[in-house]
C-alpha cells in the first residue's frame, strides 16, 4: 500500500489498494499489523488528499473504521495521524450528500472517539455544529443514524465542550427526532437516552 501511495496512483488503483486494506484488516491480527506498519497515516492523507474521490474515501474510512475496531493504541494513533479532522472535514461535511461515505466515516469516528483526546480534537475543530447537517439530510437512513449516535455518544463523554456544542447546534431536537422516526430500533432510542444523560444541561433540556 506504501509503494502504492508514493508512486501517486489515483483512482481505480487506490479505491483497490484501500479496499484491500479494508478486507483485510477485518481479521484482528491485520488491525494490529496495519497500525504498527504507518497504514493509518496513509490512510489520513489519502483522505485529505482525494477529497473530492467517494471512491477513495469510501474504501479509506472503512479500512479506517476496522483498523479501529476495538483497538486503543490505534485509536492515538488515528487521533495523531489528524483522522478526526480529516473524517469530519473531508468525508462528513465535504462529502455530505455521498451516504456511504458519511456511513462510514461516522463509524471510523465512533471507534476513535473511545479516546479522550481525540474527543477534545473534535471539539476544537468545531465538529458538532460541522456535523450536524450531515446528520440532518441522513436522518431516515437507519445505519447511518446509529453510527452517528455512537459518534456522539462517545464524543459527548466527560467532555463539555462537545457537550455545549450539540446542545447549541440543535442536537437536542435532533435526538427527539430521531428517537421518534426510530422507536421501533432499540439500539437508536439507547443511544438517544445515553447522550441526553452525558449532556445534562437543565438549561438548554428546558428551553428545549
Amino acid at each position: 500500500l506504501g509503494d502504492v501511495y508514493k508512486r501517486q496512483e489515483h483512482g481505480p488503483i487506490l479505491e483497490k489498494a484501500f479496499g484491500a486494506l479494508w478486507n483485510i484488516t477485518a481479521h484482528r491480527p491485520n488491525k494490529v499489523l496495519s497500525g504498527s506498519h504507518g497504514c493509518i497515516g496513509l490512510v489520513s492523507r489519502a483522505i485529505s488528499r482525494h477529497a473530492q474521490d467517494a471512491g477513495v474515501l469510501l474504501r479509506a474510512c472503512g479500512a479506517l473504521s476496522n483498523i479501529t475496531s476495538n483497538n486503543v493504541v490505534n485509536h492515538g494513533r488515528a487521533g495523531a495521524a489528524g483522522c478526526v479532522e480529516a473524517l469530519l472535514d473531508v468525508c462528513i461535511v465535504g462529502q455530505r450528500d455521498a451516504e456511504p461515505v458519511v456511513d462510514k466515516a461516522c463509524s471510523a469516528l465512533w471507534n476513535i472517539s473511545a479516546d479522550p483526546t481525540n474527543r477534545t480534537r473534535f471539539a476544537n475543530a468545531g465538529g458538532m455544529g460541522k456535523m450536524m447537517p450531515a446528520w440532518r439530510q441522513h436522518r431516515d437512513n437507519l445505519m447511518v443514524v446509529r453510527r452517528v449516535l455512537g459518534a456522539v455518544c462517545n464524543l459527548t463523554l466527560n467532555c463539555k465542550p462537545n457537550q455545549s456544542q450539540l446542545c447549541d447546534a440543535g442536537g437536542v431536537q435532533e435526538l427527539y427526532e430521531a428517537a421518534s422516526r426510530h422507536r421501533a430500533d432499540a439500539d437508536v432510542v439507547c443511544m438517544c437516552n445515553k447522550v441526553l444523560q452525558n449532556c445534562v444541561r437543565p438549561d438548554v433540556l428546558a428551553q428545549s
